[in-house]
């Protein structure tokens, strides 16, 4: 695959570790789930009869390792700050081996690039009779990036040797116990922008994300005029805005994945790009989600403080978005993708060239648009579900009020649509949990409910 076809890959799945920093966990749900899910995600190499031993570093630049390498001491290519060491070859069992660089890649792209300085020389205890001279890093966020790198390897069953004190640094030269270097201290930035992975005698290096335009496209969707006349009131107006966003963010992304897939000839290079899109589809759709969910119980408490029961289930909204995207949606584009890319015809237009072949790629996934779009429905049963709890607490009843512009009603709403309620206790009660989260159509028929003067 070609740098630029890498950096694309990158730039769809930086906002991966923004997600998960909001979650305050480690990108090992992703990862897992992508091992789970995703059989094609599979970038690893064949590694067998190497010499022993596996390594996970940073490699400076060129220009950089020059600057900093010591004429007649370790040669400026071998400088690099050791971040992993998964453990020998030869106690690696083979798909051990072939799953290590799937792991690795898939970090990378899910993190972010590192930049500091070169704080200082110093010298490190003698070891085996050689004492290490290292050049000092002090680059923020390096202990915290290695950390989550040592816990999803640990986590995929490789023993990172995490059993020492992490102090950020490049070897640049091994001397005599007694012996002293003078060496002019240096002082420069440097930048990290991938890692590389050692695998005996081999080594790749992975891009690491970093593009700051993909969060722009996670921008805001917040109100504006919602109280002006002839504007739609603010629930509807934000709800709308939610569905409009997951649409777009899925429409670009299935315009650029049919792109890059018809300019790629190599088969496993498209199952490595639908893997590695369809990661970061999860990640863009998952991350509204955690955005906007919350603006339903902002907006359906009307500015006073909800009652517990609605904070608890806006974390069970949000935990069954999450799943309903990587158990069902995700893996239904996916095997949308194998029927596209398996179809005469599809193939026939990518082999004529051109645009042809991304358009019928393009076309194909949009029949998914609809569906994306109903996610939207999980932020108005919460808006429902704040706004009945409020009424609960008040002691007021409550109406249930079905929308007139639906022409076709689900069964639940034209059952228990256009009735007052004496609670929204007993509604809940005589609906079977409906319209909070057990609607058939999911709240997309959006219906309301109203508290009774």
């Amino acid at each position: 695959m070609s740098k630029s076809a890498r950096e694309k890959l990158a730039a769809r799945l930086v906002s991966a570790i923004d997600l998960l920093a909001e979650r305050g966990a480690a990108p090992a749900d992703l990862l897992a789930w992508r091992q789970t899910n995703l059989d094609t995600f599979i970038w690893a190499e064949s590694f067998i009869d190497v010499p022993d031993g596996t390594m996970v570093a940073f490699y400076p630049s060129a220009a950089i390792a020059k600057r900093l390498a010591i004429k007649g001491y370790e040669p400026h290519e071998d400088l690099h700050v050791t971040l992993a060491l998964p453990g020998k070859v030869s106690e690696q069992s083979t798909e051990q081996l072939k799953r290590l660089p799937t792991i690795i890649r898939g970090f990378a792209m899910i993190s972010r690039p590192l930049t500091g300085r070169i704080s200082g020389v110093t010298e490190f205890p003698a070891h085996e009779g050689k004492k290490p001279i290292v050049a000092l890093l002090d680059v923020p966020g390096l202990t915290a990036w290695r950390q989550r790198l040592i816990e999803i390897l640990a986590l995929n069953g490789y023993a990172a040797a995490n059993d020492h004190g992490f102090i950020p640094h490049m070897t640049l030269a091994y001397i005599g116990p007694e012996e002293h270097l003078e060496i002019e201290t240096p002082s420069f930035n440097i930048e990290f922008d991938q890692v590389d992975l050692n695998i005996g005698t081999k080594r790749k290096a992975y891009n690491l994300g970093g593009n700051p335009e993909v969060d722009d496209a996670l921008e805001s969707f917040a109100l504006r005029g919602a109280g002006v006349p002839g504007r739609k009131r603010a629930e509807v107006e934000a709800v709308n805005a939610y569905q409009t966003a997951l649409q777009r963010e899925y429409q670009d992304w299935a315009d650029d994945l049919a792109r890059d897939l018809a300019e790629e000839d190599d088969d496993d290079a498209r199952d490595e790009i639908i893997a590695a899109a369809l990661l970061a589809l999860l990640a863009l759709l998952s991350r509204l989600g955690r955005e906007k969910l919350p603006d339903a119980v902002a907006l359906g408490s009307g500015g006073t403080q909800a009652p517990g029961t609605v904070w608890a289930r806006l974390s069970a909204a949000i935990e069954a978005n999450d799943r309903a995207l990587a158990e069902s949606l995700i893996p239904a584009i996916k095997l949308k993708l194998d029927e596209l890319l398996n179809n005469p015809d599809v193939i026939q237009a990518i082999q004529f060239g051109g645009d042809a072949g991304a358009a019928a790629i393009s076309g194909g996934l949009l029949s998914f648009l609809g569906r994306v779009g109903m996610a939207a429905g999980a932020w108005w049963g919460l808006w429902n579900a704040t706004v009945g709890g409020a009424a609960q607490e008040d002691g007021r009843k409550i109406y249930w009020y079905r929308d007139a512009a639906v022409k076709n009603h689900c069964d639940s709403c034209l059952e228990f649509g256009e009735r007052e309620y004496e609670s929204y206790e007993s509604m809940l009660l005589e609906t079977g949990a409906a319209p909070a989260f057990n609607v058939i159509c999911g709240s997309n028929c959006r219906c309301w409910l109203e508290p009774v003067e």
